[in-house]
């Protein structure tokens, strides 16, 4: 897949560069669960905790995956996959089989 054949929601990266997941690999951008726990404490900084929820943004190019698209929220395994920050963007590339459903109107 080249870059020219990215779809929707393609990162791209300081100085241009195109990010592009390979193989057969999903990219999702991961919700952040917010600053403070429910009692109002706020977390301590190298506490980072993700929900199980994110935004697909983008599909490998070998992925025979149908069941979602660009775009689509998911929940998914959080223990699975690689986790890495993009631009200041906490992302998580994970092979689509821990995908466990996505939030739709189809």
């Amino acid at each position: 897949m080249s870059s020219n054949e990215l779809k929707a929601g393609a990162v791209t990266l300081e100085g241009g560069q195109v990010f592009e997941v390979r193989g057969s690999r999903v990219l999702i951008e991961c919700e952040s669960d917010g600053d403070t726990y429910g009692s109002g404490i706020i977390k301590p900084e190298d506490y980072k905790r993700y929900s199980k929820w994110g935004t697909v943004r983008q599909i490998g190019n070998e992925c025979k995956f149908n069941d979602v698209s660009i775009g689509d929220r998911v929940c998914y395994d959080c223990y699975s996959g690689q986790d890495i920050e993009l631009n200041g963007v906490d992302f998580k590339i994970i092979n689509p089989d821990n995908i466990l459903c996505k939030m739709g109107n189809d």
